[in-house]
């Protein structure tokens, strides 16, 4: 799985490594909701929320089936949802893996929230069930996601993730990443006082 830079409506692609699964923080959701496996039968809930919650790119209605039909039997395993009190999916999370240059990586993979709930703690609670369930099977994880997923990119170097340079190109990502985070924080601060 080669990163091709692109530049989407979303920004530009970017990939981040987490260089080892220990420390994955203990983050409970607020108590109305809960994480569960996915079963694969449950695919048109997983497209509901992946489509639902994407502001900027279009994409394809068989996206699951895209993504997990060749591992189809490992979804159980290793696709979660966030559901509500009436069991009703509202977010997901993957602990997938890939291989980059011979060398095996857990893939954190699709992680979305429907938008009625983000900014409560889904998220975050997801990548970090997804973190935890992935230290069965690998010892580091990477993630691919794109540029203007600014409250994502802040979220993953929270928990420990760090940008993957390795090109001029991705080095300027990165500053562009970094003067745009540090714009946003600054914004977030003087709307606290």
């Amino acid at each position: 799985m080669l990163l091709m830079s692109k530049t989407t409506a979303a920004g530009n692609s970017i990939r981040m490594i987490r260089e080892h699964l220990d420390n994955i923080p203990n983050v409970e959701l607020p108590p109305e909701f809960r994480i569960r496996t996915m079963k694969k039968e449950e695919s048109c809930f997983w497209n509901r929320i992946v489509l639902g919650s994407e502001k900027w790119l279009t994409l394809s209605e068989n996206l699951f089936f895209e993504e997990f039909s060749e591992y189809l039997p490992l979804v159980s395993k290793r696709c979660f949802f966030a559901v509500n009190s009436e069991n009703n999916p509202i977010g997901t999370a993957s602990a997938w893996f890939c291989t980059i240059k011979n060398v095996e990586y857990g893939l954190i993979h699709w992680v979305a929230v429907l938008p009625k709930y983000q900014g409560i703690g889904i998220g975050k609670g997801l990548m970090c069930f997804a973190l935890k369930q992935m230290q069965r099977w690998h010892n580091k994880a990477i993630l691919n996601t794109h540029s203007k997923r600014l409250a994502a990119i802040q979220l993953y170097l929270n928990l420990g993730f760090l940008p993957v340079a390795n090109s001029k190109e991705s080095r300027q990502h990165w500053i562009n990443i970094k003067n745009d985070l540090n714009h946003l924080n600054r914004n977030i601060e003087e709307r606290a006082r």
